[in-house]
């Protein structure tokens, strides 16, 4: 591949004999070439985060329509039935034991000033911090802005795929009269299927990012 992009800045005798150096589109300078290679080494990376947001949206999708189903009475105080509260709880608890606690101790061993590169700190809390400066940091310099919405275009595109995924599994657990995976009766369903499907797809996911990871060859200061 880098190959075949660096014939982007080797001058044909054809453009050689024509004098033509000036159309981009017949020769490329090698900063062009250059920064097209970083954004190509970031693709694979890139397209592991689209999953992430798949599971992420279940906070504001499936877990309102399991708080519904529940027995939200407590005494006389009735909980309000999203979920995503215990998410967020989990998170102020897990950030100062994770910069407090974790990060000291895997300095010790990793040696990096920051305790975890910023591939190692795509898990669940720190997913969109670490695309955000793995996005920031990795891009050419004349395009950090762009590329810095790359975790965004990540999110749109896991809610689609989201919508995606409920909609064929809909269609295809409903079929022959059954109720299906995820009626509108959580309790006649198989949300546990469902749960369990997303455990496989973020599994496979993982281990894809893992592989690209190990291979990926980060820029020299970050």
């Amino acid at each position: 591949m880098a190959l075949f992009l660096d014939k982007a800045a080797t001058m044909s005798n054809f453009n050689a004999k024509a004098g033509n150096f000036s159309d981009p589109w017949k020769l490329c300078t090698v900063t062009q070439v250059e920064e097209l290679k970083i954004m190509v080494r970031m693709f694979p990376i890139w397209a592991t985060c689209i999953i992430v947001p798949v599971i992420y949206s279940q906070i504001s999708t499936m877990f309102v329509e399991q708080g519904m189903t529940l027995n939200k009475s407590l005494g006389s105080f009735t909980i309000p039935p999203s979920l995503s509260v215990f998410v967020m709880i989990s998170v102020i608890v897990g950030v100062p034991i994770y910069d407090q606690v974790l990060i000291p101790f895997a300095r010790k061993f990793t040696g990096n000033e920051r305790g975890f590169s910023v591939l190692q700190r795509m898990a669940e809390v720190f997913t969109f911090i670490g695309q955000a400066e793995f996005f920031y940091e990795q891009s050419p310099d004349a395009m950090r802005s762009l590329c810095t919405a790359l975790s965004l275009l990540a999110s749109a595109l896991g809610n689609y795929l989201n919508s995606f995924v409920l909609t064929f599994v809909i269609a295809v657990t409903t079929k022959g009269g059954s109720p299906g995976w995820i009626p509108n009766n959580l309790n006649e369903g198989h949300l546990d299927y469902f749960v369990w499907l997303l455990a496989g797809l973020s599994f496979l996911n993982l281990g894809v990012f893992v592989a690209f990871a190990g291979k990926y060859k980060c820029r020299k200061g970050s």
